[in-house]
């Protein structure tokens, strides 16, 4: 049995229960399970849970109880197209060290997501895409350096990462990596998944004949970009890493902080606000919650 585990982040849209079409597609028996961490439709959710996306999504998990052997994650802002839980299935039963397996996520328009990464998230990636905030040629360029290039999602492959909106999980690896940890607020608890996965021996694999459709940033409504939320998240990611590259992180921080004072103080005062919070991200724990709104 697959369980379908969707972490509502903001509004619940009862528009986007098309699920049925699912079942009609597939000769899998599909249990659907919300995990609402701010439901204003007034839809009954499996359990209550609490207001973080990882401890959501670990709570509606573990109370599924232990019968089904994968677990697919949908974020609020995702819908997948009919078939896609069979193709992702057949994918994750064609090895069994195959811990998790990714659809073809594409935007709205139907233009491709760079959603599978070939490298490391590394200081050298996040350094680069920092930049991007100044020049939007480093914004490519560090997508050239993380993610495949366009061509390559046309077949099945191996990539470290996958996109946390939507993939299919092995009950098993699931439970050896511990589920998503609660440390982390929202972004960076699907890296950090992935990454414990594969030191655990487990591979990912993305499957193209599974296609998700994902809006994106709809659980970050209100805030600016970089978010706050968003940096936080990866400074927790490298202190787990080590020490040392969680201060190299918080270095980094420190600059971009600066260059959006310089922004601030060229162009008005969008940015104050944003440069405020990264600067306090910088000098702070790590942990996973935002600040304020950023803009």
């Amino acid at each position: 049995m697959i369980r379908l585990v969707r972490a509502e982040f903001l509004k619940l849209r009862t528009t986007q229960v098309w699920f049925w079409l699912l079942l009609a597609a597939l000769a899998i028996s599909v249990l659907i399970v919300v995990a609402s961490l701010a439901s204003s439709d007034g839809i009954q959710t499996s359990a209550d849970v609490p207001d973080i996306f990882g401890a959501a999504n670990n709570a509606a998990i573990a109370a599924l109880g232990d019968e089904c052997s994968s677990l697919l994650l949908l974020n609020s802002d995702a819908s997948i197209a009919p078939g896609c839980m069979g193709a992702l299935h057949g994918a994750l039963m064609r090895c069994d060290r195959v811990g998790a397996a990714g659809p073809k996520i594409l935007w709205p328009s139907g233009e491709l997501q760079y959603s599978c990464a070939r490298k490391r998230i590394s200081l050298t990636t996040e350094m680069v895409t920092m930049m991007g905030e100044v020049w939007p040629s480093a914004a490519r360029a560090a997508r050239a350096l993380v993610c495949y290039p366009r061509g390559a999602y046309e077949r099945p492959f191996y990539p470290r990462y996958l996109s946390g909106a939507c993939f299919l999980i092995r009950r098993e690896a699931w439970l050896q990596a511990g589920g998503f940890d609660e440390r982390y607020f929202m972004y960076g608890e699907d890296i950090q998944l992935f990454s414990d996965l594969r030191r655990r021996g487990w591979f990912l694999v993305y499957e193209p004949s599974a296609r998700c459709t994902h809006v994106g940033g709809a659980s970050s409504t209100g805030f600016g970009y970089p978010s706050p939320t968003e940096r936080a998240s990866m400074l927790l990611f490298f202190s787990n890493e080590g020490a040392t590259r969680a201060l190299a992180f918080r270095f980094l921080l420190g600059l971009e902080a600066g260059m959006l004072l310089g922004k601030a103080l060229v162009r008005g005062r969008r940015n104050l606000g944003l440069a405020g919070d990264l600067a306090r991200i910088a000098l702070g724990p790590a942990r996973g919650p935002a600040l304020s709104r950023g803009g």
